[in-house]
């Protein structure tokens, strides 16, 4: 397996952070599915690039950008990249 994946993931974070949602949803396939956490209000797997982009805006208005993903752990499991991560949002903060 190339680094790509390594690069993908990592563009992911540094997307996500600098508010880049155009160059955020790039990064997906244009089937990709994201299933969030379970325990998330949004429940279910989104599919589709357009679906992905609406779920991803709605967390983005939610926390009104005051939120950051931390990269804490990125290696690879046989064909697999995994990452490990926090995400702070201003809402945890104000708690």
């Amino acid at each position: 397996m190339s680094g790509e994946g390594i690069s993908v993931a990592r563009s992911w974070f540094e997307t996500w952070n600098r508010g880049d949602l155009d160059a955020f949803i790039e990064l997906y396939a244009i089937d990709a599915e994201v299933s969030p956490p379970q325990g998330w209000v949004e429940a279910g797997t989104v599919e589709g690039r357009p679906a992905i982009r609406r779920f991803f805006d709605g967390l983005r208005e939610a926390w009104a950008g005051e939120d950051t993903a931390i990269l804490r752990e990125l290696f690879r499991s046989g064909d697999e990249v995994v990452s490990r991560m926090d995400w702070r949002s201003a809402v945890e903060r104000a708690a």
